[in-house]
C-alpha cells in the first residue's frame, strides 16, 4: 500500500507539471501577442 501511495503521488506531481508546462507556455504566448489559445482550441 505504500508503494502504491508513493506511485500515485508520482502520477500526480507528473500532472501537476505537465499543467504547470502547458500554462508557461500559454502565458508566455499571450504576453508576446501569439494567438496560441486561439490555435490549440482552448
Amino acid at each position: 500500500q505504500k508503494w502504491s501511495a508513493s506511485r500515485n503521488k508520482k502520477e500526480f506531481t507528473k500532472f501537476v507539471s505537465q499543467i504547470f508546462v502547458k500554462f508557461r507556455l500559454i502565458f508566455e504566448e499571450a504576453t508576446s501577442g501569439t494567438p496560441f489559445i486561439r490555435k490549440t482550441g482552448l
